[in-house]
Order: structure tokens, then C-alpha cells, then sequence
């Protein structure tokens, strides 16, 4: 059976955008032979390893092992590389099982009961209904963890319990210094003599009045190309870009797929292909 590697690549103008770059053939799976394909597409056009801010893959140890794998591979070409596996999979990964007795928890908390769903890892889409799910139970189960037998010792439990009470995990006004957790992330977009600037630029965002900003609504405004307007605000009496460094790191993260459903999707178009009549 031939094996196929799917290379695609998510750059950022004025939106987000998805490249197909190629689809080698490589029947020999070891990390060094998928990296050596890597490297050819990357030289056939012409994209310096410098300029690559993140790499997602499937979750298997020739891919994304600490040791001998493509990401170690591609660290020695790149070390600031952002790398993680797909999030469709860790997402599955944590909805395994429900505790029976959570529903104390959402009497207590006055939520009303509902299943908290297990996301499909072939149909991708499944995901957004599950981590709606997971907000509807947020109090829920917040209160689980914070009771739990556990709560106190090292392990996954008060790790979750420590997620769950992160005020900095809802969406709303957080201080300044949470762009620079994130600018850290990616030293190449933004360097540390940079950050006070950056800090700068988010708080002036904040408190800039929604009129002088882009139009969002939410469900129907795509989020990059929010950002994408908000990169060409300039300032009125200097006329240079007002939020340069802020949009750098949101241009930046706007580049990491959200899983590798667009590979999945490529594989699909492919054998959908070659099973239509008239092709080989």
C-alpha cells in the first residue's frame, strides 16, 4: 500500500488561509525520511524555516516524540517552533467518561442536566457542539473538582480543578501582562525587548471605544478577519499602524490550525477522486 504525507500550511495577509503544498509519497516511516520530505517542499517553495510558527500533526511517537522524532527535527531548524497534536483528539481524549456523580453537582449549581457529548474524532465538526456543552456545565463542574478527593495531590485532577478556577480561561478584560504569557510563545514574532510595547498596545486596545474599532458580531464575524481590519487602524496624527505589535502576535496565533482536519478533508477529496468513474 502506498503511504502519502499531507503538507498544508495556514498563512496570514488580511485573513486566514489554508495552502495545499503537496502530498508525497513515503513509504519508509521513519522520522527522518518524513522530515527529509518536509524539507524538499519547503525548499521547492521557497519557505525559510524561520518563517514557520507552528506545527500540528496526528498524535503518533515518529511525529511528535521528544526524541528522535519530526518536530525534534524541525526544532534544529527551528527551536521558537510552537508544536502540539491535534486538539480534536485531545478534546476526545477528555470526554471519555463522566462521573455519576456529577449530578449532584449540577443540582447545586442550578444547571440544568444535559449530556456532556463525546466529541467524534472522524466527524469534526461534533466539536464546537462539545465545547459548547462543556460551557453550559463550566459551574458544574468546577464544583466537582473543587470537591474532589484528590483536589490537593499532583496529578490530573488538580490540574483540572486549577483550569477550571482560572479566571483568565473565560473570555472578557484580562490585564495586561496575559499577551505577553502568550507573545512569550512565539520569541521569533515578538522578542522580549518588545513586550512592554506590546503590553502597551493591549491596553490602549481595551479601552479604545468599540465605535473607533472594526464591526464584531459574534457567531457571524470571522475572527481573523476582525483582526485583519484592526491591523490597518493607524494612528491619527502619526498615520503609522496603532496596534502593530499586538496584531503581529494575533496574525501569529490566527496561523495555528485549529486540528488537522484540512488534511483529513485532503485524504477525503483524494479517495473521492479516485473513485469517481473515468479516473484512475
Amino acid at each position: 500500500m502506498t503511504a502519502t504525507v499531507t503538507i498544508l500550511v495556514r498563512y496570514f495577509t488580511d485573513q486566514a488561509t489554508i495552502k495545499f503544498l503537496a502530498m508525497p509519497i513515503c513509504n519508509i516511516g521513519k522520522a527522518s525520511n518524513i522530515f527529509d520530505h518536509f524539507q524538499e517542499v519547503f525548499v521547492d517553495n521557497n519557505i525559510p524555516w524561520e518563517n514557520l510558527v507552528s506545527f500540528v500533526s496526528e498524535n503518533y511517537s515518529v511525529t511528535t516524540s521528544r526524541h528522535n522524532s519530526v518536530v525534534t527535527r524541525i526544532k534544529e531548524k527551528c527551536p521558537a517552533v510552537f508544536d502540539f497534536v491535534c486538539v480534536c483528539h485531545l478534546a476526545n481524549l477528555c470526554t471519555v467518561a463522566v462521573p455519576t456523580e456529577k449530578k449532584e453537582f449540577l443540582e447545586f449549581t442550578d444547571t440544568e442536566p444535559s449530556k456532556i457529548i463525546k466529541h467524534s474524532s472522524t466527524r469534526w465538526l461534533s466539536l464546537e457542539k462539545c465545547v459548547g456543552r462543556l460551557l453550559h456545565h463550566w459551574s458544574a463542574l468546577t464544583s466537582y473538582f473543587n470537591s474532589h478527593d484528590e483536589v490537593e495531590k499532583p496529578g490530573r485532577i488538580k490540574r483540572c480543578a486549577n483550569y477550571l478556577n482560572d479566571n483568565e480561561m473565560c473570555l472578557g478584560d484580562l490585564p495586561s501582562s496575559a499577551i505577553t504569557v502568550v507573545a512569550r510563545c512565539f520569541p521569533l514574532v515578538v522578542p522580549d525587548h518588545q513586550l512592554q510595547q506590546l503590553e502597551e498596545e493591549f491596553t490602549n486596545y481595551q479601552i479604545t471605544p468599540s465605535s473607533e474599532l472594526p464591526t464584531y458580531t459574534l457567531g457571524s464575524t470571522r475572527i481573523d478577519q476582525y483582526w485583519g481590519q484592526v491591523s490597518q487602524i493607524t494612528n491619527r496624527i502619526t498615520g503609522t499602524t496603532r496596534f502593530p505589535l499586538l496584531t503581529k502576535i494575533v496574525s501569529a496565533v490566527c496561523t495555528i490550525p485549529n486540528s488537522n482536519a484540512d488534511c483529513k478533508r485532503t485524504f477525503s477529496m483524494v479517495k473521492k477522486f479516485k473513485l469517481t468513474p473515468g479516473h484512475p
